[in-house]
């Protein structure tokens, strides 16, 4: 069984995820949105599993 794959898949996700919220707090800050609007529009908790 491999699992080095399905850790790097996951990281990478986790990254992605990370740089997907940075483009948006960035168009935001450029739209002149305010940032607690983003945050609590698009904030998601979380989950382990």
């Amino acid at each position: 069984m491999h699992l080095a794959h399905d850790h790097v898949f996951d990281h990478g996700k986790q990254a992605a995820e990370r740089g997907t919220r940075l483009v948006m707090w960035i168009t935001a800050v450029n739209d002149g949105t305010r940032i607690t609007d983003l945050i609590e529009v698009n904030y998601q908790p979380q989950t382990s599993g």
